[in-house]
């Protein structure tokens, strides 16, 4: 659910920044969904501290508003819209997972034998 907020507030960020073109280059998806699988693979080393440390509220809101702040100051850089769509497709790429998870496992952790 966090997630999804996330996602939607990065969106809106980019409609209303007119930010939008880099959320549709395949370059960017991918780049996105390969950031975000690195980042799910190292987390994966370390489950129990990743737990401990995420289940905390504090924490979540810290990220959420971390992720929301770098999307409000990268519409305001030249290199904002390639930020802002590595975020979207990070976080898109994390919600496919998630439905895969859900069904299969997860195949980052098969990946990495954890």
């Amino acid at each position: 659910m966090l997630a999804l907020v996330t996602l939607t507030l990065l969106i809106a960020i980019s409609i209303r920044a007119d930010a939008t073109g880099r959320l549709f280059d395949p370059v960017v998806a991918v780049a996105g969904c390969l950031g975000m699988s690195a980042l799910e693979a190292v987390l994966l080393r370390y489950p129990d501290r990743t737990q401990a440390v995420w289940n905390r509220r504090p924490v979540q809101a810290v990220a959420v508003a971390s992720v929301v702040a770098i999307g409000l100051a990268a519409v305001r850089t030249s290199a904002g819209a390639l930020a802002l769509g590595l975020l979207v497709w990070g976080l898109v790429g994390y919600l496919v997972l998630l439905g895969v998870t859900v069904r299969h496992g997860n195949p980052i952790a098969r990946l990495t034998s954890r």
